[in-house]
């Protein structure tokens, strides 16, 4: 039963240069056994085989399939019928010659005649002293679209991207977001005004067009249906920079235009018909675009919600939308070789709202259904952290618990998921993969979601991030529960430890110095999360009795955690320290002290410098109470 998407090379690529009697990767095999063993979920519910994701570095045929069963109780007949063949522990795509496609494409630029032909619309609106940059910036800010923001949510269809197509707001959106990621924030801002303004606008214009109508009794011509889904994507782009601003007026504005962003998702339509097969490339590509832009704007809510503990806006069991299309579909880079794919790929797409209702549903998981992609994986996990998080909440406002049967649910939800999760052909956990960094970032997701899995870290306790005060963060997350050191912390231990540990693989110091173009909001809201909880749970094994006496588990995870906390200070400062983990509370400073670095560095988002000072801070506070003691 694999309940961590870890693959062994990766793992492998953990241990330390040094000569060790017992290497990482071996002592998180075996911990992962441990944990299997002991896990207290029936095996009944899914069964998952470690044997797919062996710690072993040589492989003598990567193309040799392994073999997965899912046990089904008793039943040898259906354990049988779940026998699958299955990629070896490298990824490799289900379609052969979705392989040899590369999803890259040249990113648009911006004629000269276009750049008039959006000022003429511009000016259109009464703004006729306001400068549009030049075609060079504007071609530099839909790179820095593409480059920055597209990656973490690829609803726009760049093979059949067309300037034209767009209305101004929407441009002057994706110009904006742009520039926020290529540091230019001035420009982005001023940029953000005016899409806002022009966007605004529209909307008065519809309701004064739908006014006329009910005055005339439906017979104005002049009255235009508007097109939603431009509405939704210029909303989702705008959000994207006054979410995360430092300026309190423009988080402020997010709380509004969040308001929009859901009720214009509503307009637009949350379920879908049944697929029409004999699309044309550009009719799929427009469907599909519009598919991911409604999943997205989901996805952003939710992670807004999360940062500032707000209730949602909209609810996961709304959407009744087809899951998103493989990625050798989506990249496609002409009609022709769509068109060959398509004959080759299961056409059948699962729907979000059913997708979800399985992987919460108590049953085994099928994988000879399963279609995986990354955009459907990373949007599923969304639904069920929404879930997790306000099925939880909503009871203890109450004045109730939150039951350990809801928290099995939780569980068992999402190992099924890790199985998608394992059986997506793109899934690794590089975020510099040329398919995109979603498997990546939904790989941190998961820890978020273990942890929040906790009874203790379920209640969503303020973290006071929404003020910007980083002392008040930093208090309000040193307030926060203790951790007990039940099975559900262990687990989100192993998998907080994880995500530490990839972040050491790929390097502390060239993080720091790429966070740009590595370091997402996403990336380091989860870090936050991770870094405290690892952090308590470490401090919670010290009792007000004294030490506490450490289980086989216990004492893996601590050396694992050990292990790449020394990796990590080396590549802080070139030092390695002498840690036991044989004594929890010296780890303690230590994994606090790699979380710092790992949290700070350059990025053209404040809201990420203002989290790892958070970090910093909270590490300060936890020492001076230390010394008080």
């Amino acid at each position: 039963m694999a309940i961590f998407p870890l693959m062994g090379s990766q793992l492998a690529s953990l241990t330390s240069s040094r000569a060790e009697p017992a290497p990482l990767s071996r002592r998180f095999e075996a911990l992962t056994e441990m944990l299997q063993m002991n896990d207290p979920v029936p095996d009944d519910i899914v069964a998952e085989p470690r044997s797919q994701f062996a710690t072993s570095t040589h492989v003598d045929n990567p193309d040799r399939p392994m073999t997965r069963i899912f046990a089904q109780g008793s039943s040898t007949h259906h354990a049988a019928q779940l026998v699958h063949e299955v990629p070896t522990i490298f990824p490799a795509p289900q379609i052969a010659l979705g392989a040899q496609i590369v999803p890259h494409f040249t990113h648009p630029t911006v004629a000269e005649y276009q750049r008039n032909s959006l000022l003429q619309s511009i000016n259109g609106f009464g703004l006729p002293g306001w400068k549009l940059p030049s075609s060079d910036s504007l071609t530099r800010f839909l790179a820095g679209y593409f480059t920055g923001f597209y990656p973490y949510a690829p609803f726009t269809h760049a093979p059949t991207f067309r300037f034209d197509a767009c209305s101004p707001e929407l441009l002057l959106a994706m110009f904006a977001i742009g520039a926020a990621n290529r540091f230019e924030y001035n420009s982005a801002i001023n940029m953000f005004y005016v899409s806002k303004a022009i966007l605004l606008e529209r909307q008065h214009q519809r309701e004064r067009g739908m006014l006329e109508r009910l005055m005339n009794h439906g017979t104005s011509s002049d009255f235009v249906e508007r097109d939603y889904m431009d509405e939704v994507r210029c909303l989702l782009c705008l959000m994207g920079i006054a979410t995360w601003d430092k300026d309190l007026d423009l988080r402020n504005e997010s709380l509004v235009l969040r308001g929009q962003l859901a009720h214009a998702l509503r307009l637009s339509g949350l379920e879908e018909p049944s697929e029409v097969h004999d699309t044309h490339w550009e009719t799929w590509a427009r469907l599909e675009s519009d598919r991911r832009a409604k999943l997205f704007a989901f996805c952003f809510l939710n992670i807004q919600s999360i940062a500032y503990n707000l209730s949602p806006v909209i609810w996961s069991h709304e959407f009744k939308l087809r899951l998103p299309c493989s990625c050798p579909e989506w990249t496609a880079p002409d009609s022709a070789t769509w068109a060959l794919l398509r004959r080759n790929t299961p056409i059948a797409k699962g729907h979000f709202h059913t997708a979800l209702k399985d992987l919460l549903f108590p049953s085994p998981c099928d994988i000879s259904e399963l279609n995986p992609t990354p955009v459907a994986n990373y949007t599923l996990l969304h639904g069920l952290i929404q879930t997790i998080v306000w099925a939880q909440i909503f009871p203890k406002d109450l004045g109730a618990d939150s039951t350990s049967d809801s928290r099995v649910c939780f569980r068992n939800a999402l190992r099924k998921w890790t199985i998608y999760w394992q059986r997506t052909p793109e899934s690794n956990l590089e975020p510099f993969d040329a398919n995109g960094p979603l498997p990546f970032m939904s790989s941190a997701w998961l820890s978020f979601a273990y942890i929040r899995n906790c009874s203790q870290f379920s209640d969503g306790h303020p973290r006071e991030i929404f003020s910007w005060n980083v002392a008040s963060i930093a208090r309000a997350l040193r307030s926060s529960p203790s951790a007990n050191h039940e099975w559900d912390e262990l687990l989100a231990a192993h998998h907080a430890t994880h995500f530490m540990g990839i972040l050491v693989r790929l390097g502390i110091q060239y993080i720091k110095h790429n966070r740009a173009s590595l370091w997402s909001i996403e990336a380091a809201l989860c870090g936050l999360e991770c870094s405290v909880f690892l952090d308590k749970w470490l401090r919670a094994f010290r009792t007000s009795t004294g030490p506490k006496s450490l289980t086989d588990q216990e004492h893996l995870l601590l050396a694992w955690t050990r292990d790449i906390v020394r990796d990590g200070l080396i590549s802080i400062n070139g030092v390695c320290p002498d840690i036991s983990s044989e004594r929890p509370e010296d780890l303690v400073n230590c994994t606090i002290e790699v979380w710092c670095h790992i949290m700070q560095g350059d990025s053209p988002w404040p809201f990420i410098s203002m989290l790892g000072d958070a970090v910093v801070e909270y590490k300060t506070i936890c020492r001076h109470d230390l010394d008080k003691l």
